[in-house]
């Protein structure tokens, strides 16, 4: 394990949905900047929230992405939306993983 620690993702992966009357959703793309794969293995949601990983494994110096969907009648907090999608993952090295 290369770190050891949670990062927080720099503000260009921050989306102001503003007011959602039923659904709403938005591409947040994650970028590669290793020298070597890396494999999403893990997604962390609130509920009501559904991720949907549209590429899994990201080549190095590479770009993928993840769709955030929300759903009015699944999202019951009221009030600003102001929560956190955690994606966990694992560099690959040389011989696969």
């Amino acid at each position: 394990q290369l770190f050891g620690s949670t990062r927080p993702v720099p503000s260009p992966n921050e989306y102001n949905f503003g007011q959602i009357t039923d659904k709403a959703q938005h591409q947040f793309v994650i970028r590669n900047k290793n020298v070597i794969s890396m494999t999403i293995i893990s997604v962390e949601a609130p509920e009501g929230v559904s991720v949907t990983l549209l590429d899994k494994e990201i080549e190095p110096q590479s770009v993928g992405s993840f769709l955030v969907s929300i759903d009015k009648n699944n999202y019951k907090v009221r009030g600003d939306f102001d929560e956190k999608i955690i994606l966990t993952v694992e560099l690959n090295n040389a011989l696969g993983k």
